[in-house]
């Protein structure tokens, strides 16, 4: 046989060489864990594992709603403090991403149910107040042209009426509240007018909002974003100051804003591309939903929403509803703080104090992790209120901890999209020690080993990087050894990541 000819030969028993693909940039959203439905409160984990199964949709977007459903309709008069000046109400803003076709609409109408049915309620006895209440100004405006009306030799008496119809005016503006606090119109000038007639509670609930972002955006104000009484609303601190031509300025002492807002996967992006709304503090102040796509494995199901749970829930946010629209402003109900509530507080923001240091887990969305133990604080009031209790205790405060961390993740995810980070901290800090120890091979031990992360971390990371094209499975794994554990898998790593830049 020629050379030639046993060289062909040779060459047909090798292994074809492997072709590696190139290098995804595209972002490798960090795997999510089961949704912590124990940690939700009273009959809202029922509901939540109701509205997931009937409606086929993840049990976080439809836990995280009922949240900010049952913290709008607490309301504002709620409040704890850990220490003086470090307050807490129960509002949230929320922010749900999920794909087309997500069905947002069949989560969403479940839970606002009660909610529309109690502003439909109520909405006939404000138009019979407001109707008196418009009887009595016209009839104040009569006497003061009366009053000065030359030659009127009856003034005194039609003054001492005019301060006494003032009165009536005022005390019955004060009761005068419109029920339908959910915002239609969400550009500023239409949120000061809600704030005024709700005497400054609000909510912006939406099943697509994607008015609401352009609006958000400054779609009708030249591109500037219009984030600023949305602050005030989250903050509950500051008065917001209207000066209207033609009227009295008008003032709403204490804003409170609830923001639920669903909206298709693109508006990452979309939001990413105005700097300001990071700049503002806007987007620090939003929960964060962002959870994996459902499409393609839902079958067909007769599961419906459990009657019973469903009026349990109804009575609950019926309860809640009424309790705020008859409470005045600044009667609050005061919660006490358990000791160990307390403790396990501290601890939570001591931790996330030191992850968004320089170097730090979450040192890369600071800006947004900041607010991590806030949105704890707010979980954790929401506890006695679902529950009917004047405490957060222990076990409350765990609960809160458990929520934050898992929407933690999906905060991640969705700044992973909207600021382009190029990999997850687990997959940067795995391909930094691939590149620091030129491995050209490794296994998930070897990589705990150079960075010191758990094995949940590195396998993590591992699987981004492999999603990426950073690296890949080797095609031949070791054999087992007699008895004992299998061998961990061999990764080997893409010639590209020497030059690759991240």
């Amino acid at each position: 046989m020629s050379e030639s000819a046993l060289a062909i030969m040779e060459d047909s028993f090798l292994e074809p060489v492997r072709e590696w693909p190139e290098i995804s940039k595209h972002t490798a959203l960090k795997p999510l864990s089961v949704f912590p439905l124990d940690a939700m409160p009273g009959i809202l984990q029922a509901m939540t594992k109701e509205i997931s199964e009937s409606v086929q949709v993840q049990p976080e977007s439809a836990g995280l709603a009922l949240l900010t459903i049952a913290a709008a309709a607490a309301g504002r008069e709620n409040i704890y403090s850990i220490k003086q000046g470090l307050d807490t109400r129960p509002n949230l803003f929320v922010l749900v991403f999920v794909e087309r076709g997500g069905r947002k609409s069949s989560l969403y109408a479940p839970g606002m149910a009660p909610v529309f049915k109690w502003i439909t309620d109520h909405l006939p006895d404000y138009r019979k107040a407001m109707s008196r209440y418009y009887l009595k100004l016209r009839e104040r405006e009569s006497l003061d042209v009366k009053i000065c009306r030359l030659g009127n030799s009856t003034g005194a008496a039609d003054e001492l009426r005019r301060e006494t119809l003032q009165g009536e005016i005022d005390r019955m503006k004060e009761d005068l509240r419109d029920p339908a606090f959910i915002a239609d119109d969400c550009t500023p000038e239409g949120l000061f007018e809600l704030f005024d007639r709700t005497q400054g509670q609000v909510a912006i609930f939406t099943d697509d909002g994607r008015t609401f972002a352009k609006i958000l955006k400054g779609i009708y104000n030249g591109g500037e974003s219009r984030e600023d009484l949305h602050l005030r609303g989250f903050d509950c601190k500051n008065p917001i100051v209207k000066h209207r031509a033609g009227k009295p300025s008008a003032i709403i002492p204490k804003p409170f804003e609830n923001a639920l807002v669903m909206l298709q996967t693109d508006f990452l992006h979309k939001l990413a591309e105005s700097e300001d709304l990071f700049q503002s503090g806007y987007m620090s102040r939003c929960i964060f939903c962002y959870p994996d796509s459902m499409a393609g494995t839902r079958g067909y199901t007769e599961r419906e929403i459990s009657e019973t749970v469903a009026r349990q829930y109804s009575e609950l946010i019926t309860s809640l509803l009424n309790q705020n629209y008859y409470r005045r402003i600044d009667n609050d109900k005061v919660f006490q703080l358990d000791p160990e509530a307390k403790s396990l507080w501290i601890e939570f923001y001591n931790r996330i104090e030191t992850a968004i240091g320089e170097g730090g887990e979450l040192s890369r969305m600071a800006d947004i992790a900041i607010r991590f133990p806030e949105f704890c604080r707010k979980f954790a009031l929401l506890m006695p209120i679902v529950e009917g209790r004047d405490t957060i205790t222990g076990a409350d405060m765990a609960r809160a901890i458990t929520l934050t961390e898992y929407f933690q993740i999906h905060a991640e995810r969705s700044f992973s999209v909207m600021k382009i980070i190029s990999l997850p901290d687990e997959a940067r800090r795995t391909l930094k020690a691939i590149k620091n120890k030129q491995l050209n091979e490794f296994t998930s031990r070897e990589v705990q080993r150079h960075t010191g992360m758990t094995a949940e971390q590195s396998e993590n990371g591992i699987i981004a990087l492999v999603s990426r094209n950073y690296c890949r499975l080797k095609a031949e794994q070791p054999e087992a050894q007699g008895a004992g554990r299998n061998p961990s898998p061999v990764y080997e790593s893409n010639p590209e990541i020497w030059t690759a830049k991240q």
